[in-house]
C-alpha cells in the first residue's frame, strides 16, 4: 500500500473529487474500477452527469447586463447533490451460450435464461453488485456444458457516503453595451489526479433593442472543457484520461427592487459529455492485463431551472437553488463588480 499525505491524496479522485477512490482499498477493488472505464459504461456514467451539474452552475450574477463598461471578479461556489439516479442503474444481461443452446434445441431439456434484467450500483452506489450467469455451450454434445457465475462491480463505500459534492471555480467577466463575456479557469495538479477546466460564457441583455420593461431579460450560454488524468498507482501502471465538455443554453428573467435586491430565474438546457482514454496495465502476479479505456459518457443532464437572489452593493452576492439532473445550491459571496459611468 502507498502512504498518503493528505485527505485529497488518500481518497484520490478522477473527476475533481467526484470519484473518491480510496488508494488504501484492496487492489482487486481498484482493479475492478479501472476495468469499468473500458467495459462498464453504466458504472462510471454518473461522472459525466455530475460534471455537467457542477460546471454549468453559478455563471450568472444578474439577469441584466449594463450598457456601460463593467468588470467582475468572483468565486462562485456550487453544492451539487448526488441523486439516487447516480447511485444505481438497470441493465439487461445476455447469456450468449444459452441463446446458442436454445437456437439448436427446439425442445430444450436444460434450463437457462437468455436475458436477465438486473439492478446494480454505480461507482457512487453502495452494496454488492449482482452475480449473473453465463452458459458454456458445447456444439459437440449440443448441450450446456457448464455455467459460470460472473460478478458485477460493487459500489464504492467512500463515494456512497457523500451526499453533496462541492465545486468552486474562479470567474472573471467584462461587459459593454449589454453584452458580458465570462471566463473561468481551474487547474488541479494533485499528484494522482491532474485537471484543467477552462470555461467561456456569454450573456446578452435584450434591453439593447426592447422597449423599457419592468423586468430584465437576457439570453445566455456557457461552456466548460475538461482535460483530466488519473494515475491509480499500486498494482496498476499507466493512467486513465478524461476529455469532455459541458454546456448550458438558456434565458434569464429578473426583477430588481430599489436597484440593489434582485430575484432572477435562469432556465434552459444543459449538456455534458466525457470521453475516456489511456493505457493501463494491471499487474496480476505473475501475469499482466491490459486495459484501454474507450468509452463515451453522456450525462443525463437536460432541462434545468435556477431561482436566484442577488444583492448588488458594489459587488454581486448571489444565493440560489438549482433544479435539474441534480439538485444544487449556488453560493457566491466572494465577488466584486466595478461599473463605469
Amino acid at each position: 500500500m502507498i502512504r498518503l499525505r493528505s485527505r485529497a491524496a488518500r481518497v484520490g479522485c478522477l473527476f475533481l473529487a467526484a470519484l473518491w477512490l480510496p488508494r488504501s482499498a484492496a487492489a482487486a477493488k481498484l482493479e475492478d474500477v479501472v476495468r469499468a472505464f473500458e467495459k462498464n459504461k453504466d458504472y462510471v456514467q454518473p461522472i459525466a452527469t455530475i460534471f455537467g451539474s457542477t460546471t454549468n452552475s453559478g455563471w450568472y450574477q444578474s439577469s441584466a447586463v449594463p450598457r456601460g463598461f463593467s468588470f467582475y471578479l468572483g468565486l462562485p461556489i456550487n453544492l451539487t447533490q448526488i441523486a439516487d439516479k447516480d447511485r444505481k442503474f438497470t441493465g439487461t444481461w445476455t447469456d450468449n451460450g444459452c441463446k446458442q443452446y436454445h437456437k439448436n434445441n427446439p425442445s430444450p431439456s436444460q434450463s437457462c435464461s437468455e436475458t436477465t434484467k438486473y439492478t446494480a450500483p454505480t461507482l457512487f452506489g453502495a452494496g454488492k453488485g449482482p452475480v449473473l450467469d453465463s452458459s458454456s455451450y458445447s456444439p459437440t454434445t449440443n448441450s450446456i456444458a457448464g455455467t459460470f457465475h460472473v460478478p458485477q462491480n460493487d459500489g464504492n463505500a467512500q463515494a456512497a457516503a457523500f451526499n453533496w459534492f462541492p465545486f468552486a471555480e474562479p470567474q472573471a467577466s467584462l461587459s459593454f453595451y449589454h453584452t458580458e463575456v465570462k471566463l473561468r479557469y481551474l487547474a488541479l495538479p494533485l499528484g494522482v489526479v491532474s485537471l484543467s477546466l477552462p470555461g467561456l460564457g456569454i450573456q446578452h441583455d435584450l434591453a439593447s433593442f426592447l422597449p423599457p420593461l419592468p423586468v430584465s431579460l437576457s439570453v445566455a450560454a456557457n461552456w466548460t472543457w475538461m482535460h483530466g488524468e488519473w494515475k491509480p498507482g499500486g498494482d496498476v501502471d499507466g493512467s486513465v484520461k478524461l476529455d469532455g465538455s459541458s454546456g448550458f443554453y438558456g434565458f434569464l428573467a429578473g426583477y430588481t427592487y430599489s436597484r440593489w435586491l434582485e430575484v432572477f430565474l435562469e432556465t434552459g438546457w444543459e449538456t455534458a459529455t466525457l470521453k475516456t482514454g489511456g493505457d493501463l496495465t494491471i499487474n496480476n502476479h505473475p501475469g499482466t492485463e491490459k486495459v484501454r479505456p474507450d468509452l463515451t459518457l453522456e450525462g443525463r443532464n437536460g432541462f434545468r431551472a435556477n431561482l436566484n437572489i442577488a444583492v448588488h452593493f458594489g459587488y454581486d452576492a448571489v444565493l440560489g437553488q438549482n433544479l435539474g439532473a441534480n439538485l444544487g445550491n449556488q453560493v457566491s459571496l466572494l465577488a466584486y463588480r466595478y461599473k463605469g459611468k
